[in-house]
């Protein structure tokens, strides 16, 4: 990944990068204790999409708004 992939804060709040294995987390006790899983998905792949220059109808789709099937 670019070297800014790593600087991203991501939701839910307890998402988090990291080093030792490059990259981002989202623990399971925080999802047990709440932290919404789905959302941290759906951040993680806008903010792969935006840094990583992925497709934009990707990012769009995640958040429920497929392409239109031709």
């Amino acid at each position: 990944p670019p070297d800014t992939f790593a600087g991203a804060t991501l939701a839910p709040g307890a998402a988090r990068w990291d080093d030792a294995l490059g990259e981002y987390l989202l623990d399971w006790d925080d999802v047990v204790a709440g932290a919404d899983a789905i959302e941290f998905g759906r951040s993680l792949t806008q903010h792969a999409c935006s840094v990583c220059a992925w497709d934009p109808q990707l990012a769009a789709s995640i958040q429920g708004s497929p392409p239109p099937v031709v």
